[in-house]
């Protein structure tokens, strides 16, 4: 027979029981705050009071949970390169409470694929920070902002200028960066500034859940207007600090493994292509799509050339459009091997000084920025070796030619001939050579060969000139090529030019 105390022990241990299991299986329900924000913040992260961030009182429906159609605050996720992999972490387990999780696939408008989102209610920046699991440890789950729209920094930070930082357990800054320190603006209680929720996303097979967090703008203290372009990483930090002092164990919106967990190689890739975009404009319309990645153009380019060359990181099948000075003068499409050529152009098209830009649109995206610029220069003009002459009979029987070189040394002597139709063939020769031509003459030779003595005879009546150029034993070049020679020509009537 049980004791009255033992009684009371099992009716004790049956009510923790029931209150476990019922907080875990509530603690489950997709959209339920479980961790309210205190103070002035709950009217701020949950601003109709009903301790959900779905827009519905009971919750999320289905898996979605973006958009005004879905939650009580309309979030704008951030452009992302990808959609958010799970498991990309460089420290920490897959699907934890510092990995990063991808929203619901397939994705619908308006969802990136970024486990970032931010709102601007006109007082206050908003963050949200999608994640593969909840914990009461201490982390930094950071907000990294980009104010000057300059990204050219090559240590730790490549150009941010604010960070907005949750601290968990501790509080809720502003931290303001520059080449000289970082420092603390604006701290607040983690309580009153953070809330933690429920996703409807089960990315890491289990829930998903939302961290999210507020700083009011002015706790940027001028430094960040509503009016301000602004490009935007959120990242998961192993300990309660900055991204920029302590380990980042995952960057959203790109495959971090596949950047070697070098965070500022992953913000590089993403700041660069993330369209810059004011708080009022993220109110209005929230975040563009993510730029293509710039076009690179091949240099260098000659005036006269017909073809313009480049290469594309996009995906094959995107258009390139090429820009002279500031007129589009074609497009090109990019190959499976990341190459592009537009060719065909008029020989007058490319002229000296012109320059050369290009971008690139690929699905998905919006359009790029402009790629490097290539001036057009001025063909190239061999000076440092001197040009080869010809002298001869060019009317009578037979017609030949003498050509004489000044170079000392193994050279490459090349036969143009220039009209009617242009063929080339070359000669490796020292000293003097001799070209004739007969009624009866052998065909203009139409591939190399190497002449020790004698001569060539050639029928075809046209125009000949040939150039010199220093070789090794090997016959590679050793020097640039001379210009052409003077011009003979093998037809009635004597020419030289």
């Amino acid at each position: 027979m049980k004791t009255k105390l033992q009684n009371n022990l099992y009716y004790f241990l049956l009510l923790l029981f029931f209150l476990h299991y019922s907080d875990t299986a509530l603690a489950q329900t997709p959209g339920l705050i479980y961790r309210p924000a205190t103070a002035g913040g709950a009217k701020v992260l949950d601003p109709n009071g009903d301790g959900y961030v779905s827009v519905r009182p009971t919750g999320f429906v289905g898996s979605t949970d973006e958009g005004a159609a879905n939650s009580e605050i309309p979030y704008r996720p951030f452009p992302a390169l990808s959609i958010e992999p799970i498991g990309d972490l460089d420290t920490g387990s897959a699907g934890s409470h510092t990995d990063l999780a991808p929203p619901a696939t397939p994705l619908t408008s308006p969802s990136t694929g970024s486990p970032f989102s931010a709102y601007y209610s006109g007082n206050n920046l908003l963050i949200r920070t999608r994640l593969g699991g909840s914990s009461t440890a201490s982390k930094g789950y950071s907000v990294l902002i980009d104010a000057d729209q300059t990204f050219t920094g090559t240590g730790t930070n490549p150009g941010f200028e604010y960070e907005v930082l949750l601290a968990s357990n501790f509080s809720v800054q502003v931290i303001r960066h520059s080449p000289t320190g970082s420092n603390v603006i604006f701290s607040g209680s983690v309580d009153q500034y953070s809330q933690k929720a429920v996703a409807a996303s089960t990315a890491g097979g289990n829930a998903d859940y939302f961290y999210d967090f507020y700083v009011p703008l002015s706790a940027f203290g001028g430094g960040i207007t509503a009016t301000m372009p602004l490009r935007m990483s959120g990242i998961t930090v192993t300990s309660a600090q900055s991204g920029l002092t302590g380990t980042v164990s995952d960057v959203g919106g790109v495959n971090f493994q596949a950047y070697n967990y070098n965070a500022p190689a992953a913000w590089r890739a993403l700041i660069n292509g993330f369209p810059a975009t004011s708080l009022n404009q993220l109110n209005d319309s929230g975040f563009p799509q993510v730029a293509a990645a710039a076009p690179v153009i091949t240099g260098p380019i000659t005036a006269g050339s017909t073809s313009i060359t480049g290469t594309s990181v996009e995906a094959a099948g995107s258009t390139v459009t090429i820009i002279r000075n500031s007129t589009q003068i074609g497009t090109a499409t990019v190959a499976d091997n990341g190459t592009w050529t537009l060719s065909g152009l008029a020989s007058g098209s490319l002229t000296t000084g012109s320059v050369i830009t290009a971008t690139v649109t690929a699905a998905g995206k919006s359009l790029s920025s402009i790629s490097n610029a290539v001036t057009v220069t001025a063909p190239f003009i061999c000076t440092a070796t001197t040009a080869p002459a010809l002298t001869g009979q060019s009317n009578g029987n037979p017609k030949y030619a003498v050509g004489t070189t000044p170079y000392v040394g193994r050279q490459l002597i090349t036969l143009y001939s220039i009209d009617p139709t242009v063929s080339v063939i070359a000669y490796n020769r020292q000293g003097s050579y001799i070209f004739t031509s007969t009624s009866a003459g052998q065909a203009l030779p139409t591939s190399n060969l190497t002449v020790v003595s004698g001569t060539v005879t050639l029928s075809k009546t046209g125009n000949y000139v040939v150039t010199t150029t220093p070789v090794d034993a090997n016959n590679s070049p050793i020097g640039c090529e001379s210009i052409k020679s003077n011009q003979i020509c093998f037809q009635n009537g004597e020419c030289s030019s």
